[in-house]
Order: C-alpha cells, then sequence, then structure tokens
C-alpha cells in the first residue's frame, strides 16, 4: 500500500471521532471553547483562503511540522510527499519536542503568559495553526462526503458565476462568506434585491450540514479522501477495502458489507433528506 494513501486514510481514524461529535450536536460541528479560542482568539488565520488554492490546504500542516531549511530539502527529493508524510508522522508520534501529546501542549498554551513570545514555535501559536489546519482539511473532506465536489472545487465553481456551488461552500464552511468573490456577490444580492438568492443563502446558514446520523462515519470519511485524491473510482471494490483494512479502518472481511457502505456513500451524496 502506498504510504501516501495509508497516511490519507489514518487522517480518516480522527476526522471520524469529530463526526461522533456532530451526531450527538444535531449535525453541527462544534468546537470546544478551548479550541476556538485556539483557533480565533488573538490573530484570526484565515483559513478560508485555503480553499482558493488545493495544493497550499493539503500542505497546510508542513509548515507547522517543519522549518523552512527542511521543507527545502524535501522539495527537492522525487519522493517529496512520500518523505514528508512518513517524516510527519514519525515526528508527531516520536519526536520529544512535541510533547507525549496535544493535550500537553493545550494545557501549556492556557499557562502561558506574555514571557517567552519571542519564541517562533511556542504551544498555542503551533496548536493554532494545527487546528486550522484539521479545520480547513476536515470541512474539505465534508464538503466531498455530502457534495460530491471539495470545497476547493465548489469555491472555484461559485467564482465561475455558480449560485448552488456558493451556497453549499456555506452550508458546509460559513467562514467563505469571507473570499472576495462571495462578498461581491452578496452586495449585488442586496442592491438588486435579489430576494430567492438571498433566501436560499439564508436557509443554508442557518440549517446544520447532517440531517440524520450517519453509518460507519470512519469509512465515509475515508471513502471523501479517496474521491478527493481521484481514488475512489479508478480502483477496484476489493481494492478499496484493501486500503481501509491496512487503516485499521475496517475489520474483517465482510465484502458485502463494504460494498453497502460503499454504495450508501454514493447514493446519498446530493440528497437532502441526508444532508
Amino acid at each position: 500500500m502506498n504510504v501516501d494513501v495509508k497516511t490519507l486514510l489514518r487522517c480518516a481514524a480522527l476526522f471520524s471521532q469529530v463526526l461522533g461529535e456532530m451526531k450527538r450536536d444535531d449535525g453541527w460541528l462544534f468546537f470546544s471553547p478551548e479550541s476556538i479560542q485556539l483557533i480565533v482568539g488573538g490573530s484570526v488565520i484565515e483559513w478560508w483562503l485555503l480553499y482558493e488554492d488545493p495544493t497550499r490546504l493539503r500542505t497546510a500542516m508542513v509548515d507547522i511540522l517543519f522549518t523552512p531549511e527542511q521543507v527545502a530539502a524535501f522539495a527537492g527529493s522525487k519522493t517529496m510527499r512520500t518523505d514528508i508524510t512518513r517524516a510527519a508522522l514519525s515526528l508527531v508520534a516520536n519526536s520529544d519536542s512535541w510533547g507525549q501529546s496535544f493535550a500537553e501542549d493545550i494545557e501549556a498554551a492556557k499557562r502561558q503568559t506574555s514571557e517567552g513570545v519571542e519564541s517562533k514555535r511556542m504551544p498555542t501559536e503551533r496548536l493554532q495553526k494545527l487546528f486550522v489546519a484539521l479545520a480547513a482539511n476536515l470541512y474539505n473532506y465534508l464538503a466531498v462526503m455530502v457534495y460530491g465536489k471539495s470545497l476547493c472545487q465548489l469555491v472555484k465553481e461559485t467564482k465561475g458565476g455558480n449560485d448552488e456551488a456558493l451556497v453549499r461552500a456555506v452550508q458546509v464552511d460559513r467562514t467563505v462568506l469571507n473570499l472576495p468573490y462571495f462578498q461581491q456577490r452578496l452586495a449585488r444580492a442586496q442592491l438588486a434585491g435579489d430576494a430567492n438568492f438571498l433566501d436560499t443563502l439564508a436557509y443554508r446558514i442557518r440549517n446544520p450540514l447532517l440531517r440524520s446520523k450517519l453509518k460507519h462515519p470512519e469509512l465515509r470519511i475515508a471513502f471523501a479522501i479517496l474521491q478527493d485524491e481521484g481514488l475512489l473510482d479508478s480502483n477496484t471494490q476489493e481494492k478499496l477495502l484493501d486500503f481501509c483494512k491496512e487503516a485499521g479502518l475496517y475489520k474483517g472481511d465482510d465484502m458485502d458489507a463494504f460494498r453497502k457502505t460503499l454504495t450508501a456513500y454514493r447514493r446519498e451524496q446530493g440528497k437532502r433528506k441526508v444532508f
């Protein structure tokens, strides 16, 4: 199994935990007060800008994990992405400088005072960038899971004048309204008295992304990740099952059950009774 795919699918386990929280929050994606403070407290990192550049979105973790010198070294390698993903996993899992868990960094950030601000890799700054990178990637994959298109795709289509793409992007992540084109479209709608557009936008803003509880959230996120990478349609169901088993996302060998989950995933994309 390619290390890139394995690394991508390891993220699915983390993201599925967040989906589990969404099920208990009536379909809304809520973060803890501590996480919110890290993400938007003080200077806000404009994560919505990442949706305009898929490459920046996918490599958002690199700036957090590595020094500029290390990134430059990776860039000179023919196996850059494989090297980065392998090194990132090793760094987070084994490096004492990263601590035994992010919980330790969170506690350190709470205790932090103005002293030591000169540190460029202080826990608060690192955690803020980490949460932002995770949140942006999660929203991107949720868009794929729900609509069959990433937030990057929806933002691109919006810029081409597609209002349906705009309201879908907004329902996944309301912060895209900060993007210049979204602001311009909203201004045009207000000046023109475009009640239909404004009503549709308001409906998407006030409603949660999920309407019903999802079975096997870890597999659905895995399917979204593979779909975003163009791997869902280019591999057999047997190969997809192997991917998910090796990543620890599926137990056993029940191909029929796996196939049913995959079929449901494809069938439900874009269906308003589910999303």
